[in-house]
């Protein structure tokens, strides 16, 4: 109950005061009651208080002894187990003690004082007469409310949510990406509006926070004053431990009531879920969904989107992309939106330039599809980051760095200095122009008011060696804004499919290639990439092996007001020839 914050509804309720051998789990028993029934929340605080108010304290063992209940209980999830084991000790009990009493008596005394003890404690069997602890309303009385967005369409608030992918695609960039953007309110990088401003919390058991989660969250542009970062849990009298979902969810809220003095948690990220899972076996089903019903009935209640990160297993065994999650599937039930993070499979090697990788929905329970969107992960280098979202043009061939498309379609994703002018009007407070994460366009970010933590290093001397653009300089994502088609089960079978034969593969690219060259022409040599694509997919032509062509044909995205269109290269000439 300690662990939990409230009183048992299972059949572990019909537990008594004299279930308890101890005379100090007696009295924190007693005590229990006591603060339930005052409407307060139970934790080692209010039951320390309780006692202390009722003169109990010393006798219930000290604050010693309370915490040491909450050390040694090994999970939160099993109460009904240790309840039922409590009451046979104390059937036990009871029978030794009347034999005792009736050693040399009379049997039927004997047989009158046995069944009188095994009355007292009657085995709990979550009879039918216990239903009325059953919690329930009538759909007529439940007020409905729209969901709440994180990032709309893609991350939820109150809600559970999941970044998967294998080693080395970005998950943990990413979530300091997100964990940035909600510490400035910044905006997303698909236009979908800004992030509700406020704190986060980032559980993260493999990078650390001096030299790794530090400079990715500065150079991501994110309020270091707004970002906590849960390093261990430190008992009384005993090592530092890991943090434990099964155990610790009371501490973890109290985290948020601290975080709540300086602005509403808005997000916590537990990256990987694995490593914070304590004794539960993460491929057991019923173990994972009884560790995460109650961290996704925090989530709601304090109205934050709680990310997981997790590891992907080696196959899917012909499953859905959702299965290879590692470990249980009530890990991916119970996201209600989830996330694949992985190797863009059509985007070629570029000698000096970062991979292309893509984020991708694996589930989403709350909204229609948003589609992908494609990410690079480097430092603000523009020859590197500062490129058209599908090809490598110069500033003529692009229209210009300083073109009203290039920044609009960069915004808030490092565009190069002078692409938005800082301060716009649209921006919230705590966030000056269009060029997050810049620190030489917006000439040094400061930490919000009354925070005693100080902007990045050099960030407040713009043109300092720290701020200027720089091979050493800390990675970060670099968004493209496009949305891209590509879905996850594509991504994840991109392997098999090159191994197939290359000869075969390598005669369906030069195909897409003449079908998407003469598709161009017929319009002109510009068309809607939409129309391209929907005109693509009925020829039979995937995303991926799209994205290839254009690459090949050096097509150009270019923006324009309602949406993107696709440009055959200025040196070939609308009305060319096309290949057989």
């Amino acid at each position: 109950m300690l662990l939990t914050g409230s009183l048992p509804t299972d059949e572990s309720a019909g537990l008594t005061v004299d279930d308890f051998f101890s005379d100090r789990n007696r009295t924190v028993y007693a005590s229990l009651g006591r603060v339930a029934k005052a409407g307060r929340r139970i934790d080692l605080v209010t039951v320390a208080d309780d006692l202390s108010r009722t003169k109990q304290l010393d006798a219930a063992g000290g604050l010693l002894h309370l915490d040491t209940l909450l050390a040694e209980t090994p999970h939160a999830g099993h109460g009904r187990e240790y309840a039922s084991i409590l009451r046979d000790r104390s059937r036990r009990r009871a029978a030794r003690y009347a034999l005792a009493d009736f050693e040399n008596g009379d049997p039927d005394a004997l047989a009158a004082a046995l069944a009188q003890a095994a009355e007292r404690f009657p085995p709990l069997t979550g009879s039918s007469d216990r239903s009325g602890e059953l919690t329930m309303r009538m759909l007529c009385d439940v007020p409905r409310r729209p969901v709440r967005w994180l990032w709309p369409g893609r991350l939820a608030r109150g809600k559970v949510n999941l970044i998967a992918g294998e080693p080395d695609r970005g998950k943990s960039f990413l979530t300091c990406d997100l964990a940035a953007r909600v510490t400035r309110g910044a905006a997303w990088p698909d236009g979908r509006g800004h992030a509700p401003q406020g704190t986060a919390l980032m559980l993260n058991a493999e990078d650390a926070a001096d030299d790794t989660l530090g400079p990715r969250f500065d150079a991501a542009g994110g309020d270091p004053a707004r970002l906590a970062v849960l390093e261990a849990v430190r008992d009384p009298g005993r090592p530092e431990r890991t943090f434990d979902l099964s155990r610790d969810l009371p501490r973890l809220d109290a985290a948020l009531d601290r975080l709540e003095r300086i602005a509403p948690p808005r997000l916590v990220v537990i990256d990987p879920l694995g490593a914070y899972m304590g004794g539960s076996d993460s491929y057991k089903d019923a173990e994972v969904r009884g560790l995460l019903a109650p961290l996704a009935r925090l989530a709601e209640r304090r109205d934050v989107a709680v990310a997981l990160v997790c590891h992907l297993n080696k196959g899917n065994n012909g499953g859905t992309p959702l299965s290879r999650i590692t470990g249980s599937g009530g890990i991916g039930a119970a996201a209600r939106c989830a996330w694949l993070a992985g190797a863009d499979p059509d985007s070629p090697a570029e000698i000096g330039r970062a991979p292309r990788r893509l984020l991708v929905s694996l589930k989403n329970n709350l909204a229609q599809n948003a589609g992908g969107l494609a990410y690079r992960i480097s430092g603000p280098d523009p020859d590197q980051c500062d490129a058209d979202p599908l090809d490598d043009e110069s500033d003529e061939a692009s229209g210009g760095r300083q073109s009203p498309e290039y920044a609009e379609a960069w915004a808030c994703d490092g565009a190069p200095p002078g692409a938005d002018a800082p301060g716009s009007p649209e921006d919230p407070p705590g966030f000056e122009g269009a060029n997050f994460g810049h620190p030489e366009a917006s000439g040094g970010r400061q930490p919000s008011e009354g925070s005693t933590c100080g902007p990045p290093p050099g960030a407040d001397a713009p043109g300092s060696p720290q701020a200027s653009d720089s091979t050493d300089a800390p990675p970060r994502v670099w968004w493209e804004p496009e949305p891209v088609e590509t879905t996850a089960a594509e991504v994840l079978s991109a392997a098999s499919e090159n191994r197939g034969d290359a000869g075969d593969r390598g005669d369906e690219d030069d195909r897409c290639q003449t079908w998407l060259r003469a598709e161009l022409h017929s319009h002109g040599g510009t068309a809607p990439s939409k129309a391209v694509s929907e005109a693509a997919r009925e020829a039979g032509f995937s995303e991926r092996r799209m994205r290839k062509a254009r690459s090949a044909l050096g097509i150009r995205s270019v923006k324009v007001a309602d949406g993107w269109e696709l440009t055959l290269p200025a040196d070939e000439p609308p009305d060319a020839p096309v290949d057989a």
